[in-house]
């Protein structure tokens, strides 16, 4: 006999939720307990299928986060030699055929490694593909011109694929004109 609104108060962790009813005086209240969507009935499929986007969206974000690389550095094989680079210190990561270069503020290590192999194992909250041959780190980029990224004094090429990726990412923390 209890509500949906006071269900989901009842809650000890908050779950992914989207609420239905036939009254919309509960909306705003929904929102504030953070449910995905509120749907009234009677629900159109074009509504329906909006709100299954949110839900697809919600759970691929969560299932990044929950993938990300949690530690802050990594290992590759350089030089005949192991060495450990802190995610931090990489300004962008450069393919090179069948190896790729990693650019940090102080050295640049080349491993036998393939870009997409790198890409994967990043943080996609930290890095970015801006071209077919970069990815950059998000907190090095300085500034982004119409076919350009610049990291310190690097010109690195944007390319017509992924800006609009690149612009997406960046997009909620540009500031605009209210």
């Amino acid at each position: 006999k209890l509500s949906g609104l006071n269900f989901i108060k009842s809650l000890k962790t908050s779950i992914p939720t989207v609420l239905t009813t036939a009254y919309s005086n509960h909306a705003l209240e929904s929102y504030d307990l953070g449910v995905i969507d509120y749907l009234l009935k009677p629900i159109t499929f074009s509504r329906f299928l909006k709100t299954a986007f949110k839900i697809q969206n919600y759970f691929a974000h969560h299932a990044i986060v929950a993938n990300e690389v949690r530690e802050d550095y990594f290992f590759i094989k350089c030089d005949q030699r192991i060495e450990k680079i802190m995610i931090k210190d990489v300004l962008y990561i450069e393919g090179l055929a069948n190896y790729i270069a990693i650019h940090t503020a102080n050295k640049k290590y080349i491993t036998y490694l393939t870009f997409k192999s790198i890409e994967e194992k990043l943080p996609p909250s930290l890095f970015i593909r801006i071209h077919k041959s970069y990815l950059a780190s998000i907190n090095a980029i300085q500034s982004i011109d119409t076919d350009s990224v610049i990291l310190q004094d690097t010109v690195l090429p944007l390319s017509k694929k992924y800006k609009i990726e690149v612009l997406e990412k960046i997009n909620d923390k540009l500031f605009r004109r209210s």
